[in-house]
């Protein structure tokens, strides 16, 4: 009856059926900085007082998965190729590079011309350091909802195939209701129901509204409670994404004159959090998104 119920959400459905039951895995790669959720409390003295973490919170993740031959999808934006050239190549040996804008602003604080130019100048970035295309892109804090339905047009633009930044529930600002919680083609006009749209969706998991496909839930989420969760999930939908931050899973905590409990979510578990994601690789089968469109069509 369930799966019945969500085939008459908003949006049409890509093939998802068959095959193994892998975790679509991903990595946002931004300066722990650019949160959105602090930034009111980054001020420039703040940030250049206190190391990036790029090289040190990457390093664990990538030796961590070329031990177990997982290939994942790495979200990097253009500030952190523009410094770092030379680790977005080292992705790319084994990994996917896709974008995740130039300057980390959400979708709702642009206008359609800026954010055409900033996803431009991240793509391109991006593809003249790895040396060919990139299909994939994911707004900062998955801020693809009815009032920035211009992403679509942007994408299809710029030539890209599929997009990961949509919660199907409402959470804040971010997400919405009753869209679909499967893989479907997004429409410039409707935003969810065009059979022809030339770009996918990769909607977030959730669970009784509650956006569980990484970040803060992972690291609050007690993780046998967690596993059983994305178990059901698997054999349910046969179909989980799973996303992180490379800073989230490195143990500090940077000096920042925010309020006390804003810190404390925003930081929740990171002392344990890479332990976690360890135990997480060891328990599941994971793939890319490309190697997952390649797998589906």
């Amino acid at each position: 009856m369930e799966q019945k119920k969500n085939n008459h959400r908003l949006g049409h459905h890509y093939n998802v059926a068959g095959g193994t039951s892998k975790i679509i895995l991903s990595f946002d790669f931004e300066h722990w900085y650019d949160s959105y959720f602090l930034r009111k409390y980054l001020d420039k003295s703040t940030i250049i007082n206190q190391p990036d973490l790029i090289k040190e919170s990457l390093s664990p993740i990538l030796d961590l998965l070329k031990a177990k031959g997982i290939s994942a999808t790495f979200f990097i934006t253009g500030k952190v190729a523009e410094k770092y050239p030379e680790i977005v190549k080292k992705i790319a040996l084994d990994h996917e590079v896709a974008a995740h804008s130039y300057s980390h602003e959400v979708l709702y604080d642009r206008e359609f011309e800026e954010y055409f130019e900033d996803i431009k100048r991240n793509k391109g970035i991006l593809e003249n350091i790895i040396g060919k295309k990139i299909f994939g892109f994911r707004a900062p804090c998955f801020s693809l909802n009815k009032q920035t339905l211009y992403l679509v047009k942007i994408l299809e633009e710029l030539g890209f195939k599929y997009d990961s930044s949509l919660v199907p529930a409402k959470v804040g600002p971010h997400g919405v209701n009753k869209a679909s919680r499967l893989p479907f083609r997004l429409s410039r006009d409707n935003f969810f129901d065009d059979l022809g749209g030339k770009i996918i969706e990769f909607p977030l998991t959730t669970f009784c509204r509650m956006p569980i496909s990484g970040g803060f839930y992972f690291r609050f989420i007690p993780y046998f409670i967690y596993k059983r969760l994305v178990r059901r999930q698997l054999i349910k939908e046969n179909y989980f994404v799973f996303y992180g931050h490379p800073h989230e899973f490195f143990n500090f905590i940077p000096d920042v004159k925010a309020p006390r409990w804003k810190l404390k979510l925003k930081y929740w578990g990171i002392k344990n959090s890479f332990k976690k994601l360890e135990k997480f690789i060891n328990d599941f089968e994971f793939i890319n998104f490309q190697a997952y469109l390649h797998d589906k069509s």
